[in-house]
């Protein structure tokens, strides 16, 4: 969840099967709205790999 804290508005990314966003707005009109995004098949398992590289090479960094 994103930004931590309960008086502004957060995200919440779910990366599986369906990806899914939610945007709520928790302190002023209780709107939630989420929204399955529709991505290609191996774009999930890409990402994730791309991911361990990138922390991979900022744990090695000096």
């Amino acid at each position: 969840m994103w930004p931590a804290g309960d008086r502004s508005a957060w995200m919440d990314i779910v990366p599986d099967d369906p990806f899914e966003v939610t945007v709520h707005d928790a302190p002023s009109t209780q709107i939630a709205v989420r929204v399955p995004v529709d991505v290609a098949e191996n774009w999930l398992k890409e990402n994730r790999t791309l991911l361990e590289r990138v922390r991979a090479a900022l744990s090695a960094a000096p």
